[in-house]
């Protein structure tokens, strides 16, 4: 590990930060799933409650795979493994927070906006190019998700007494919200890789500065 860039050591440790973070996301689904009930908003529970019981599932088996990937030997296949760890992470996550939305109001649900989180957190643990990447695929979900919807391909949930039960079926207004989502994660991806790097080689270069001073020393 000593020979090991900041930004591979970063993506390792991260793994496990991702994975704790996903275990408050199982239960504060739960939490949204359960206040929804109790307001008597009409939700389809039995999907919305499986899609949540196989996040857990699918991080109980990451958070086995995290501990057998830190026990390789190589650093080098090491942090190749931890990159693709970190990207099936963030797609499965950004599948099943469509599943949800899907269930739960489609383009009615304020929640939506979730999907940024997940732009920023691929902006911290992947290179810039995999985070725009991930920014498409997500808006490329959530755009399939309105459409198919609008066009009754999916059927649509409607947030009884919150939403107008038009807006899913109001065109305009759904092209200006997939152009939103849209250049929302691209910013949101282009500001905080922006600031990831800067930090990042400015590790680098203290990193070097403090090697350049041991091999003086000795």
């Amino acid at each position: 590990m000593e020979d090991q860039l900041p930004l591979q050591v970063e993506l390792i440790e991260r793994i496990d930060w991702l994975i704790r973070l996903r275990w408050i996301a199982v239960v504060g689904t739960l939490v949204s799933i359960w206040v929804a009930s109790f307001a008597r908003v009409a939700l389809p529970l039995g999907p919305l409650i499986a899609i949540t019981a196989a996040i857990a599932f699918y991080n109980s088996l990451f958070l086995i795979y995290a501990r057998r990937l830190r026990a390789r030997r190589g650093a080098t296949d090491q942090v190749r493994w931890s990159t693709i760890f970190a990207q099936v992470q963030i797609a499965l996550d950004l599948l099943a927070l469509v599943g949800l939305l899907h269930f739960a109001g489609g383009v009615e649900n304020p929640f939506a906006i979730f999907l940024v989180f997940h732009a920023i957190i691929a902006s911290i643990l992947l290179s810039r190019t995999a985070s725009f990447l991930v920014a498409l695929f997500a808006s490329s979900l959530y755009a399939s998700l309105i459409f198919l919807e609008y066009g009754g391909i999916l059927p649509h949930h409607h947030l009884t007494g919150l939403i107008d039960p038009e807006l899913c079926q109001q065109r305009v207004y759904l092209v200006v919200v997939v152009f939103a989502m849209t250049a929302t994660l691209l910013l949101a991806v282009w500001m905080a890789s922006s600031i990831a790097a800067r930090l990042r080689g400015r590790t680098e270069d203290l990193l070097k500065i403090s090697r350049a001073n041991e091999a003086r020393g000795r």
